[in-house]
């Protein structure tokens, strides 16, 4: 997408990946890190079965946003591949729009989470006590990412049918 928009859905993109990789990094070192402790000094880091789990649910969310972004999210194209283009586009459309909308109920509903946990104190009943509200901020602002892409993908759609499709 060009001009400003496309800088702005890049930028977001690129945040992701760096987020992303910096996660997956700090994942892989707290693993290595873990089987060092075990093997050498017959001990446990003690948290990072914890840490990790968080790390997985963060990637999961950001890796969905990334693949949104490329088309790479698995897609049933059955349909889509019989129907007329002015059709499937109009098909891809009604799709994100609902896509939206379900993306906008879990950015709430999950937003609603971590303010709870966050107004009652809720900790985990871990080694670590992590405040729950911190690794439940993956879910709203993975959704949120979501939706961005969701929103950029609407846009070219629209931007396709006005230009005939090309």
């Amino acid at each position: 997408m060009p001009g400003f928009l496309g800088h702005l859905f890049n930028g977001v993109a690129h945040g992701v990946s760096v987020l992303a990789g910096v996660t997956l990094v700090a994942l892989v070192v707290l693993v290595v890190a873990e089987i060092i402790a075990r093997s050498v000094f017959n001990t446990s880091l003690a948290v990072v079965e914890e840490c990790v789990g968080y790390f997985v649910v963060l990637l999961m969310v950001l890796g969905a946003a990334m693949a949104l972004r490329k088309n790479d999210l698995f897609r049933v194209s059955f349909i889509a591949d019989v129907l007329p283009p002015a059709l499937e586009r109009a098909s891809r459309a009604v799709y994100i729009f609902i896509a939206l909308a379900v993306c906008c109920v879990f950015v709430w509903r999950t937003a609603d989470l971590v303010a709870s946990s966050f107004s009652r104190g809720k900790i985990s009943q871990t080694a670590m006590e992590t405040p729950l509200w911190i690794p439940q901020l993956a879910l709203p602002i993975g959704f949120c990412v979501l939706a961005v892409f969701l929103i950029e993908h609407l846009l070219l759609v629209l931007r396709s049918s006005d230009t005939g499709g090309k």
